[in-house]
């Protein structure tokens, strides 16, 4: 077997003929009652047909792909050299699409550098999505139909920023417990960040549905505090949350245009950093709210996040100035439309809460090939 790895760089088919084939296989982490089942989804990008076929071949007869990295069957002569053509083209289509300026061209000073996450690590770091659709009936909680659209569309645009994403679906509190504290074991010392997306029903006062019952989003995040997860420490851990935070309905208003303006005070830096820095919350809602989903095109936060990131993600913008277009988008983009009066015509608009402690912007990495070797 022949046994290829790379990062995977997923592009949209263009103007220049270049391919986009998907890739998906479905993963199981266990056979037992109660353990959790993976997916993990990739894309080869390529510019001919038999680089393509490679790509089919890397997700239909592989033994699997698994956060980044793709096992291609070497059942075929040639096979070595396709793998190395595929990734020099992918290089080189990299190389001439990419518009975004790297850090070098932007010419920064030391000063605003400073202020900037560091973003050049070999890994962009771990995606983690939970997707929990279907409830136990002791909760007494729908299931969550269109939440597979969000979770399609949030692991494509993820892997378009360079993420290794991984997906969990149904999982338990004690699950998802297990899960993040197995993540949070793990070696983040060469990635940028972290990113944990939670989809499901939720509760007032931060709490999020297991399939079982309910468990505080503070309860899940606190495995990833600084005391806990060492190599984490002073990078960005983003938390994005797609569930109610209570029952009450937001109304429409007339739009008032303002603008102001404030003046913020440097301080120099702190020598050591609080536990609990360098986290960032985005919440599809603010406290007390529903929160809005479409059956067929998914939840109104995950439709605009996915949207802005895949438009702008690379554009050169700062996380809040993105998350800020997130919210503009859910505010003025998005209304309900329900035959049952107390239900129509209702807004949404989501919330974000900070603790970081610099700007991060996603810089583009280049597709890199880890290790190559016959089995």
């Amino acid at each position: 077997m022949f046994r290829l790895v790379f990062r995977i760089a997923a592009k949209p088919a263009s103007a220049d003929g270049s391919v986009c084939t998907r890739l998906t296989r479905q993963l199981n982490t266990g056979s037992r009652q109660g353990q959790a089942h993976g997916v993990c989804t990739g894309q080869c990008r390529s510019k001919s047909q038999t680089t393509s076929k490679l790509a089919a071949l890397a997700g239909f007869a592989g033994v699997g792909i698994i956060a980044g990295e793709v096992w291609i069957s070497n059942k075929r002569k040639g096979d070595n050299a396709l793998a190395a053509k595929y990734l020099k083209e992918l290089k080189e289509s990299h190389s001439a699409s990419s518009q975004v300026p790297s850090e070098d061209k932007e010419a920064i000073t030391n000063e605003e550098k400073a202020l900037r996450y560091d973003m050049s690590h070999p890994r962009r770091g771990l995606a983690v999505i939970i997707n929990n659709k279907h409830f136990n009936a002791s909760t007494q909680m729908e299931m969550r139909e269109g939440s597979e659209v969000d979770l399609e569309n949030l692991s494509q645009v993820l892997l378009d920023l360079d993420f290794e994403v991984r997906v969990y679906t149904d999982l338990t509190c004690k699950q998802m417990r297990r899960v993040l504290r197995q993540v949070a074991d793990e070696d983040h010392g060469d990635s940028d960040c972290l990113l944990v997306s939670i989809m499901s029903h939720g509760y007032k006062g931060e709490q999020v549905y297991g399939v079982d019952g309910l468990v505080n989003v503070d309860k899940l995040s606190a495995y990833f505090r600084g005391e806990n997860c060492k190599t984490l420490i002073g990078k960005p851990k983003l938390f994005v949350i797609q569930a109610c935070q209570g029952e009450r309905l937001m109304e429409g208003v007339t739009l008032a245009s303002t603008s102001s303006d404030s003046d913020v005070t440097l301080r120099p830096q702190s020598q050591t950093l609080p536990s609990g820095a360098d986290f960032l919350y985005f919440y599809s809602v603010s406290q007390g709210y529903y929160s809005w989903r479409n059956i067929r095109q998914g939840s109104w936060l995950i439709q605009a996040l996915c949207k802005v990131l895949r438009e702008d993600g690379y554009s050169g913008l700062e996380i809040m100035q993105l998350l800020t277009k997130v919210n503009r988008q859910v505010a003025t983009e998005f209304e309900s439309l329900s035959p049952d009066e107390s239900f129509n015509k209702k807004k949404q608009i989501p919330c974000i809460v900070s603790m970081l402690t610099k700007e991060l912007y996603f810089t583009q990495k280049l597709p890199t090939l880890v290790t190559t070797e016959s089995i």
